[in-house]
């Protein structure tokens, strides 16, 4: 019988104790017959862990991705830059038809970020035919594609303006595996249909980081996965969507002191393990 458990080595060690002393003492065999070997298997089985798979990878409490949207310069220009003093990464978003120079963010896929779709020309979606939308999904991963050999496949996309509708998730997921539009925290558990659904946080004026800040705590505490989202950060003035540079450090600080409860990644990798995940059979 194999031994599965600490328990099971002590229970069958016993046994062998037993025997042994029965051969080498002259020992009544008989003396076996008063040990109760199923009892003892309860024993092993009851003591024996159940097999699982952790929720979040490296049995984190939560999962948390950080993304840029709308393909800012200041992506690359600042907010690269202290992800990579932190050791972080992160989802930039990009709607491909407004970008010229594709040399930064070829660096930043180098530098273990996700480069995702934001669509090629940032429309609302939900005013688009279908063909409409077929172009929106294939040109953005074509271009990215096209312009950074290094990635094989485009799997992730965020709706501009966060705005979708049925036909839209219908088609989205034949070009994608996930994409990102309402508010609020994701499951642990996903179903198929609800990877065109995914929420995420978003960090718009007056910038109350306390608050966003509690969201990742709440992630952390009911075994979430968050995605906060920022459209560009600032040295000098914000706006609306344009988040001032202190209270980004103050984010990206809160986060780099809960790393022990957090699995940082990108949304791709996020998505991946929770489908690798919800496939296992134990």
């Amino acid at each position: 019988m194999r031994v599965k458990s600490r328990a099971g080595v002590l229970v069958w060690g016993f046994v062998a104790v037993l025997l042994l002393r029965c051969f080498s003492e002259k020992m009544p065999i008989a003396l076996i017959a008063d040990v109760d070997l199923a009892k003892l298997q309860q024993i092993d089985e009851k003591y024996q862990a159940a097999p699982s798979v952790c929720s979040w990878y490296g049995n984190k409490k939560a999962a948390y991705t950080i993304a840029f949207d709308d393909t800012k310069p200041n992506h690359y220009k600042i907010s690269a830059v202290e992800l990579a003093k932190r050791n972080m990464v992160g989802t930039f978003n990009i709607n491909t038809q407004g970008v010229y120079d594709w040399k930064p963010w070829r660096s930043l896929h180098r530098q273990g970020h996700e480069i995702a779709s934001h669509s090629y020309s940032h429309p609302d979606l939900t005013t688009l035919t279908a063909m409409e939308l077929v172009n929106e999904f294939y040109l953005s991963k074509r271009d990215i594609m096209n312009n950074i050999p290094e990635i094989q496949e485009v799997t992730s996309f965020t709706y501009p303006y966060g705005l979708s509708n049925d036909i839209t998730r219908q088609i989205v997921l034949q070009y994608y595996d996930s994409a990102r539009g309402a508010s609020g925290l994701n499951p642990a558990t996903i179903q198929s249909e609800q990877f065109a659904r995914l929420k995420g946080v978003g960090v718009y004026h007056p910038f109350n980081m306390d608050s966003v800040n509690a969201k990742v705590d709440e992630a952390i505490e009911h075994n979430l996965w968050i995605i906060v989202y920022f459209h560009a950060v600032t040295y000098r003035e914000e706006n609306y969507t344009t988040c001032p540079y202190a209270a980004f450090i103050n984010h990206l600080d809160f986060v780099k002191s809960h790393e022990d409860d957090l699995w940082i990644a990108t949304q791709r990798d996020v998505v991946k393990y929770i489908k690798t995940r919800q496939k296992v059979v134990l």
